[in-house]
């Protein structure tokens, strides 16, 4: 969605600009900036949309499904987050599955001693 959709999405409803600008945590400017650019911080997609009372398919595009209906900016952004997500539950999955192991040895061990006791 760009600003001037945005924007009149916003007129309709009677909500300023600023006021959702600071709902949001930001300035009117900075707001505006980061809607044309399209550099729009992703954790608060989903609170702009409340504020608008529009569906986050909305925001991303009219109508539009998939791929096609995020910009392409954000598309790769949100591709490279989901894939750094993916990645790092693979490594608290290692690390669960080793500290895990690390329990086990330490309860075998005690229950050795235990036994030998």
């Amino acid at each position: 969605m760009n600003y001037k959709d945005l924007k009149n999405r916003a007129e309709a409803r009677k909500i300023m600009i600023k006021d959702i600008a600071e709902q949001l945590d930001m300035t009117p400017n900075g707001f505006k900036v980061s809607i044309e650019t399209e550099k729009f911080p992703i954790g608060k997609v989903r609170d702009l949309c409340d504020i608008l009372q529009i569906s986050i398919a909305e925001f991303f595009g009219e109508g539009a499904t998939g791929a096609e209906a995020i910009p392409n900016n954000m598309g790769r952004q949100l591709t490279g987050e989901v894939q750094q997500l993916y990645a790092r539950i693979a490594e608290l999955k290692e690390d669960k599955a080793f500290l895990q192991a690390q329990v086990a040895a330490l309860t075998g061990a005690n229950t050795k001693k235990t036994k030998s006791a």
